[in-house]
């Protein structure tokens, strides 16, 4: 019983983990690549700075990865055992 739990919970945080990393950076590198396109008069307003718009690729994409990962993986963890448990009522009650 420990040896599945722990299985499966490994194997929940590996592809949520996984899946939220490859989102993250897919986002950074198309962001990236905007800000690349954008004109040169683009940057002359004080809240396109260089610095801000680096700041908002390193954390503001951060907080991305945290909720990808770990909101629909309780998400799905939480829904999957309502399913179970409905299923497994509903056959033993009958």
């Amino acid at each position: 019983m420990c040896t599945g739990l722990f299985i499966f919970t490994f194997l929940q945080k590996y592809a949520f983990g996984f899946g939220s990393e490859n989102l993250t950076n897919k986002i950074r590198i198309e962001l990236f690549e905007a800000i690349l396109y954008k004109h040169i008069g683009w940057f002359d307003d004080k809240n396109r700075a260089p610095g801000i718009l680096g700041n908002i690729i390193q954390e503001d994409i951060s907080l991305l990865n945290g909720l990808t990962s770990e909101v629909y993986g309780v998400a799905l963890e939480s829904l999957f055992g309502l399913i179970i448990s409905s299923v497994m009522c509903l056959y033993f009650s009958w």
